[in-house]
């Protein structure tokens, strides 16, 4: 009995350890393993407005290329790589404004976002910004990467 319970922990701790998404001290929200799938196409997608990130923010700029217009609120989320996955990052809750925008073919849009609110102050580290834009009748989540280095 005593053998089973000792297999028993060893697993349950095994498991902990190679989940991914490092332990809640590691950083200052917590994370998990994310299971939202980013869309990997030519036609749309999310970049940043180069020499604008700072640890609290940064202007991204969602493009379309595709043939359809693309909808799309402020809304956003962070997420971490860590441990070969990317994570979730648990921030505070925020009341988002429920503006639309929409981006034709062959246009773009820029947000300036602040994430100090959200998630604090980053630290270093490998992070994708992601956002949700409905295309036709499906909604799709396009990520841009960044690092952030002390």
């Amino acid at each position: 009995m005593l053998h089973r319970l000792l297999i028993l922990t060893a697993l349950a701790v095994l498991t902990v350890f190679s989940s991914g998404c490092g332990a809640k001290e590691d950083y200052p929200w917590g994370v998990h393993k994310s299971d939202i799938a980013v869309a990997a196409g030519q036609e749309v997608g999310v970049k940043m407005q180069e020499g604008s990130l700072t640890k609290t923010g940064a202007e991204f700029i969602v493009f379309n290329s595709g043939e359809e217009d693309i909808y799309l609120g402020v809304e956003f989320f962070l997420q971490i790589y860590d441990g070969g996955d990317w994570c979730d990052i648990e921030g505070n809750a925020v009341d988002w404004t429920l503006e639309q925008m929409f981006i034709t073919p062959g246009g773009e849009a820029s947000q300036v976002v602040s994430w100090d609110n959200m998630y604090g102050e980053l630290p270093e580290g490998r992070y994708r910004f992601v956002k949700s834009v409905a295309i036709g009748d499906s909604n799709e989540h396009y990520a841009c990467e960044f690092e952030i280095k002390d």
